[in-house]
C-alpha cells in the first residue's frame, strides 16, 4: 500500500484536468505488468479508475492554495517466478505523476537511474518516487509428491513425464504418485497394498487391536 499527496504548493487555487501516472519497478526486472490494483481510497475520480498498474488516466483536480489530498493505493505484486529467482531483498519503486493531459507516461527502463529527472525531465515536485524492499522467503517451497521444482520456482511433472488425471504420465507407462503410509497403530499389520488392519480375529477399539473372541463361560461351582 501506497499514500499518495497530491498537493498545491502554489499561492492560486487550481481546477482543472491532470493526468495520474503509476508504476511499480522492481531492480534485476524494470517496469512491472499487470499489476493488480485492489483498491484506491478515495478513488482519483478518473473514468474508469485504473485497475493495473502501470496506470495513466485523466481525473479533474480542484485545489485550493496550500491544499492537499492523499490517497491510498493497494496493490498486489503477482509472483509468477521470475522474483523467486531474485536473491535476498530485491529493491523496488512507485513512481507517480501528476502532470498535464497531453504528457505522456514514459520512461519505464529508466525506472532504477536514481534520478526521477531522468524518467519524465525536469518537472520538479510533479513527480516522485517511494522506495521499498521485498523480502524473498528463507524457506524452499516444496512440491507434491511426484512433482519436481524447475528453475523458474514451478512444481512439474518430471522430464519425459506430462500431467494427466492427477498423475505425471509417459509415453511408456505411468508414474504414480505414492501415497502417504498410514501409521499403525498397536497391534495392527500391514498389508501388501499398504493398508494397516487388525490381525483376524481382532478389531480396532480405542487405538488398538483387541480379540473378537468371546472368553470361554465360567462353570458355576
Amino acid at each position: 500500500s501506497f499514500e499518495l499527496t497530491i498537493a498545491n504548493d502554489g499561492k492560486n487555487a487550481f481546477s482543472g484536468p491532470v493526468r495520474i501516472g503509476d508504476a511499480i519497478g522492481v531492480e534485476g526486472l524494470g517496469r512491472l505488468e499487470g499489476v493488480a490494483i485492489t483498491s484506491i481510497d478515495p478513488p482519483f475520480g478518473c473514468a474508469p479508475e485504473p485497475a493495473t498498474l502501470p496506470a495513466s488516466c485523466i481525473a479533474n483536480l480542484t485545489l485550493g492554495a496550500g491544499e492537499s489530498h492523499v490517497h491510498r493505493v493497494t496493490a498486489i505484486i503477482p509472483d509468477d517466478g521470475r522474483l523467486a529467482d531474485l536473491q535476498g531483498a530485491v529493491s523496488g519503486q512507485n513512481c507517480v505523476g501528476v502532470l498535464s493531459p497531453d504528457t505522456p507516461v514514459r520512461g519505464a527502463g529508466k525506472m532504477f537511474s536514481g534520478d526521477p529527472a531522468s524518467v519524465q525531465g525536469d518537472r520538479g515536485k510533479a513527480y516522485a518516487c517511494h522506495p521499498f524492499t521485498i523480502k524473498n522467503n528463507e524457506g524452499k517451497k516444496a512440491c507434491s509428491q511426484g512433482l519436481v521444482m524447475n528453475d523458474a520456482g514451478r512444481c512439474v511433472c518430471p522430464q519425459g513425464t506430462t500431467f494427466r488425471n492427477g498423475q505425471c504420465s509417459s509415453g511408456g507407462g505411468t508414474v504414480i504418485i505414492p501415497k502417504e503410509r498410514c501409521v499403525l497403530l498397536k497391534g495392527q499389520i500391514r498389508t501388501s497394498d499398504g493398508r494397516c488392519v487388525c490381525p483376524r480375529g481382532t478389531k480396532l477399539d480405542n487405538r488398538r487391536c483387541v480379540s473378537t473372541d468371546e472368553p470361554p463361560a465360567r462353570l458355576c461351582k
